[in-house]
């Protein structure tokens, strides 16, 4: 289970500097937890965070959620069985920003985030079940670097750099159980 697991006196979290994941399980089962702030790095093209973990968020009281600029990819059930999930936030990469990577010198093995020329930034993938009865879910919303919306907040629109939606199969069950 997750560090955080099935803690139901938590209401608000923040996610310190530092991470370059979200890790599987951290908050599941967290139901009091509404509120979850990231560093405000995390929503510009200068992120860190590169996947947020399965059923990372899932069973929370979360109502939106904006995923950071450096996510590639959602893990399955993250926000799973999140009753007040309304929609979440993804940036959509329009201008070919590339994605930050830690990188450690051999030699002085001291490390550093650099931008990784051939790798994007933006959500690439989106596993199965990830919305699955979040019954109140309604709208992945499209942003830019400067965080105005590109799509309107009841419909999902995905992101330029979306490679994967649901898995591969027509099981994803991705949505199944929202509105």
């Amino acid at each position: 289970t997750g560090a955080y697991a099935d803690c139901n006196n938590i209401s608000k979290v923040t996610i310190p500097d530092g991470f370059d994941a979200i890790p599987d399980r951290l908050f599941d089962g967290c139901t009091s937890l509404s509120e979850v702030v990231l560093p405000s790095d995390e929503t510009t093209t200068n992120s860190k965070i590169s996947s947020i973990g399965e059923a990372a968020f899932r069973k929370t009281a979360i109502t939106t959620f904006e995923v950071p600029f450096n996510t590639v990819s959602i893990k399955k059930e993250a926000f799973s069985l999140c009753p007040n999930l309304t929609s979440i936030s993804v940036y959509n990469n329009l201008n070919g920003t590339f994605k930050n990577s830690y990188v450690v010198d051999e030699e002085s093995q001291i490390g550093s985030w650099v931008k990784s020329e051939g790798t994007y930034q933006g959500l690439v993938k989106i596993e199965e079940k990830v919305f699955c009865d979040s019954a109140n879910f309604k709208a992945i919303v499209l942003v830019d670097e400067n965080k105005n919306k590109l799509s309107n907040e009841n419909e999902v629109r995905v992101p330029l750099t979306l490679v994967s939606f649901g898995g591969v199969n027509n099981d994803s069950n991705l949505f199944t159980g929202t509105n």
